[in-house]
């Protein structure tokens, strides 16, 4: 029995070996990945949009796969255990939002980051009309041609014109021009028609994703050393012989 017990506890020693060294060679690329993305990640000013920065993210994230790196048939070392598990959780987290970062800002609000990003303050304003010059009530409709419009900011509340005979809006258009035009002439369209961002600003929404990403990067550096060190010395031990 005695035998039988040796035996036994050296399959399971030698077998939490392959299973680290398994993990090791599984995590490594995820590692190397993250110190290549890292210093781009952390010289990232969340107040100003740096599309060169965003452009030497990795298009293509590694993929976590958290089956393979967490399921064992053989439990690994507790230390490493523990500590494999919040970098899977983390960096799982930090590739998504770091694939997310990239596709937005050069994607989805690449327009509307480009204009902010010049100082341009259009969309920074909350309402928004197509103004444009209604054809005559009498047109004949088929002789009707849509007017052409042009989209302007709203700046404030409707008012009275000099003579008090007809209400007047107050726009401003993409070059800054500011003028009172009939209310008759404009249709008031949503933020969120232009902007694919909607009511929060694009900028916002990336000042939030690039803060997150630095959180993240800040957390998984705290035991990366340490998970590193763990890995090697876990992969690094000699196996056992059976009797």
């Amino acid at each position: 029995f005695f035998i039988g017990d040796v035996r036994t506890s050296r399959r399971m020693i030698n077998a939490q070996i392959d299973a680290s060294i398994r993990v090791k060679d599984a995590v490594e690329p995820l590692l190397t990945t993250f110190d290549q993305v890292a210093p781009i990640v952390r010289a990232m000013n969340p107040n100003a949009v740096e599309f060169d920065k965003v452009q030497q993210l990795p298009a293509e994230p590694p993929n976590i796969d958290g089956g393979l790196l967490l399921t064992s048939p053989i439990p690994l070392e507790q230390g490493l255990n523990r500590t494999l598990s919040n970098f899977v959780t983390d960096v799982n987290m930090f590739f998504t939002l770091l694939d997310e970062h990239r596709k937005t800002t050069l994607g989805r609000d690449k327009a509307a980051l480009e204009s902010l990003s010049k100082g341009e303050d259009f969309f920074q304003k909350q309402y928004f009309a197509v103004l444009y010059t209604p054809l005559p009530p009498d047109t004949e409709p088929l002789k009707y041609v849509p007017p052409e419009g042009r989209v302007v900011a709203v700046t404030g509340k409707p008012t009275k014109n000099a003579d008090e005979t007809a209400w007047e809006l107050p726009v401003v258009d993409r070059q800054g021009k500011e003028k009172q035009v009939p209310v008759q002439r404009v249709l008031r369209i949503e933020k969120n028609e232009l902007m694919s961002s909607g009511d929060s600003n694009a900028l916002t929404l990336y000042e939030k994703r690039v803060e997150r990403l630095q959180t993240l990067l800040k957390r998984i550096q705290v035991y990366e050393e340490s998970l590193k060190e763990q890995l090697k010395t876990q992969a690094a031990r000699s196996k056992v012989f059976s009797i």
